[in-house]
This record gives C-alpha cells, structure tokens and sequence, in this order.
C-alpha cells in the first residue's frame, strides 16, 4: 500500500520487477487515500493489482516510449477481460 507520494501523478499503482531475479513489486493506492466507497474502491485496487501483473506478464516484449500508449490501452483492454471472466465464474 501506498500513498500518492509514492506514486507517478494521475496513477493509482506501479510494478518493478527484476527479470534476473524474478522478483516484482506492485505498489497499490492505499485504502486511507481512497475517497470512493469501499465497494468501489475494492474493485479499483483489483483492477490496479491486476493492471499491474498484465504488465509482469507482457514484459518480455519490446518497449518503448513511442508505444507506451497502445501498451496501457492493451493492458487495461486484457485487464477488463480478465476481471470479466473470472465475475463470471
């Protein structure tokens, strides 16, 4: 859990991984810094801890500045499906 100082403006989360050791760390907007409702905020925090291993997940693909935008959009598009499918369950 973190705090927006901890975190890029306008975002609610991040990850850092390191491939040699396979280790990743996501960073969540904590609870206390929330003004949505608790139902609501629960599912933006599920949304931001698996908006953030998608990114763990397409890692190995090539990045770059210049399509930093598709990857979000790509990334929130696979993160809805996912959520989507498992509510369904």
């Amino acid at each position: 859990m973190s705090h927006p100082s901890d975190l890029k403006p306008k975002t609610l989360g991040n990850i850092h991984w390191n491939a040699d050791t396979k280790t990743a760390v996501i960073r969540v907007l904590a609870s206390s810094d929330y003004t949505l409702a608790c139902p609501e905020m629960l599912a933006d925090m599920e949304f931001t801890v698996v908006h953030e291993l998608v990114h763990l997940v397409l890692s190995s693909l090539p990045r770059s500045q210049a399509s930093r935008s598709e990857e979000e959009h790509a990334v929130n598009q696979l993160t809805d499906a996912l959520l989507k499918l498992e509510r369904r369950k």
